[in-house]
């Protein structure tokens, strides 16, 4: 392996973008490599740090084993870096709270462990893929059965809306952003978000 870091993803696509464009800002010293993340092709405690943001993690229908091989590519005192859905995010308990439509199909599905989520694609159309959705406990949990534990909690998203778009980014935005950084790991909102942003240290066993 010649780069210090590494990117992965199923498609070549995304990889291909990427390495094209920290290549333009000077950053060369990156591989990637074109896998599932439930099957890393790397020996066994190979990494320092390991991250998986925004819909690494939610999108398999294998989490668990995403997790133990996350956990055997870490060094002992290894650091992962993770986002993942929250069952339990802010907007959504306010929107099933005055909707009780809303409020019936959500207890409906709420032992369901993957719902199906509609994804626009930049070409045009929509995809339908299986999405699940954390809870806070479980994630503490899978950790633990994996070897890690969390030293940072953070909520992402919990009074910021998670919608909006930088050219439409108002001043509401701006004094919700401001709020959001400082609640952001102060309980609940810190288990409260959109996404759970989670910091966790593999033990040494």
């Amino acid at each position: 392996m010649k780069g210090v870091f590494v990117g992965i993803d199923i498609a070549y696509k995304p990889l291909r973008k990427a390495k094209r464009i920290l290549v333009k800002y000077g950053y060369d010293d990156v591989d990637f490599t074109v896998c599932s993340v439930e099957n890393i092709p790397f020996k066994t405690e190979s990494f320092d740090i390991i991250t998986g943001i925004f819909g690494a993690l939610d999108h398999t229908k294998y989490y668990l084993k995403v997790f133990h091989e996350i956990s055997r590519l870490l060094k002992k005192g290894g650091i992962f870096v993770f986002t993942v859905l929250n069952k339990f995010a802010l907007d959504w308990i306010t929107k099933v709270i005055i909707n009780p439509r809303l409020y019936i199909k959500t207890i409906k599905k709420a032992k369901n462990v993957f719902t199906r989520v509609t994804i626009p694609l930049p070409g045009g159309g929509r995809i339908r893929i299986p999405t699940h959705y954390y809870n806070p406990l479980e994630v503490l949990n899978i950790l633990r059965k994996v070897g890690m534990k969390p030293i940072r909690k953070y909520g992402i998203f919990s009074i910021l809306p998670a919608n909006f778009r930088e050219k439409k980014f108002r001043g509401y935005h701006k004094i919700l952003c401001k709020w959001e950084r400082k609640l952001t790991k102060v309980f609940p909102f810190n288990i409260l978000g959109r996404y759970l942003g989670i910091i966790a240290i593999k033990m040494n066993e």
